[in-house]
């Protein structure tokens, strides 16, 4: 689900052979916001409530119409309730198809079979005359059904997601539903642009959206995701991941028992790639990656990070550089001996958290994609907290 494409170009300062020196970081400017859109999925039951100031709205000429953009293959678009029990129309993605479902005394739906998950603005018109119902999508050919006269449908809207609770939609229903986690935008009503925050809504939980993105989870300000609450760290780890960043410090992943020992971290640290482990004795093993120029790695470029420990050695590998190897002085050092558990973060960790083998504490701000951690890639969303990570959000200019 929404997962990141394993597609991986190594940067245009390595792939030019570093003939070019930077002379600092690639500083990224302001990144705008797409103006009347609105972000959801980030955080959880994020929704927007639209009240319709039209009686009996359904069962007249109407006009619904919007945009979407997303990486997922699954969410709600919008859903409204029926004045009956199990009565409603929605409009959602499923699978990475669009289907629009009316349930009153049929059942009825149509549906888009194109793949409309790919990160792409989507067009979506939904008119209704003479008890015809019809559903467009971008360019392609409309698609058409009737519906009963007196269809029965609430003079509202959840549009993105539903509230935890007291909603007059099927139970059923709901427990299929996820959260969009994409945005909307433009969303017009009979020809009138509504604001989806305005005085006839009300947004829970919502963001806003940057015009341009890629597949990539964007890490700002204080941003971290906690992988595992307790994850175990036994005799070998293997880890994955693509950063691209501006910045020449910041923490890409730890994980510490409550002691502060034993523990295993990688960051970035003036503009070198550490990763650090410590058996229990309070004596870390480093392995770094060093570059030609400092600002090789916050050139805004993806870079690749391939880690490996194991009970004996750090191994380390940064994009097509050469392995590099952190080897004890002492023959008899074995780097774990027991397991250690503990949460693993992921781009900084909390005041509380203890440090460990981490050099800096500087939250990592920039974004990261396809995290593998012991041969296994999970999504953001099955991780087990998010702290104000923007989900498939990678600003591009």
């Amino acid at each position: 689900m929404g997962r990141d494409p394993p597609s991986y170009t190594a940067s245009a300062s390595l792939s030019r052979g570093l003939s070019t020196q930077p002379e600092g970081c690639q500083k990224v400017p302001y990144y705008s916001l797409e103006a009347g859109a609105l972000k959801f999925g980030d955080k959880p039951n994020s929704h927007t409530q639209l009240y319709l100031n039209f009686k009996k709205f359904w069962e007249k000429k109407y006009a619904i119409e919007f945009d979407f953009r997303t990486y997922y293959p699954n969410g709600l678009l919008f859903i409204t309730p029926g004045l009956r029990p199990k009565h409603y129309l929605m409009v959602v993605i499923r699978d990475g198809q669009l289907l629009l479902l009316v349930k009153s005394k049929v059942k009825k739906e149509m549906q888009f079979r194109t793949p409309f998950n790919d990160g792409n603005w989507h067009h979506v018109v939904i008119s209704h005359d003479e008890r015809k119902l019809t559903l467009l999508v971008d360019s392609q050919t409309p698609r058409t059904i009737k519906v009963p006269r007196k269809i029965g449908l609430a003079s509202m809207m959840y549009i993105g997601g539903l509230p935890e609770s007291g909603t007059l939609i099927p139970e059923q229903v709901v427990v299929k539903l996820e959260t969009l986690k994409g945005c909307i935008r433009g969303l017009r009503i009979n020809g009138n642009v509504y604001d989806m925050v305005g005085s006839t809504s009300r947004a829970y939980q919502v963001g806003q959206c940057f015009p341009n993105v890629e597949s990539g989870a964007y890490f700002q300000d204080e941003a971290y995701a906690i992988y595992k609450r307790n994850f175990e760290l036994g005799a070998v780890l293997e880890l994955q991941l693509e950063f691209r960043t501006s910045e020449l410090s910041g923490v890409l992943l730890s994980i510490t028992a409550p002691g502060n020992s034993p523990s295993l971290s990688l960051e970035l640290n003036n503009g070198k790639v550490i990763m650090s482990g410590d058996l229990g004795d309070n004596n870390p093993l480093y392995v770094e990656q060093r570059f030609t120029s400092p600002y090789t790695i916050c050139d805004n470029q993806w870079h690749r990070i391939q880690a490996v420990y194991n009970d004996e050695e750090l191994a380390l590998k940064v994009d097509e550089m050469d392995q590099k190897y952190g080897l004890p002085a002492n023959v008899n050092y074995h780097i774990m001996d027991s397991t250690v558990s503990g949460p693993l973060y992921i781009g900084g960790l909390p005041a509380s958290a203890p440090k460990g083998t981490l050099i800096t504490r500087d939250h990592f701000n920039g974004c990261i994609r396809n995290v593998m951690i012991g041969g296994e890639r999970r999504d953001w969303t099955d991780m087990d907290e998010l702290h104000n990570i923007h989900l498939s959000s990678c600003p591009v200019q």
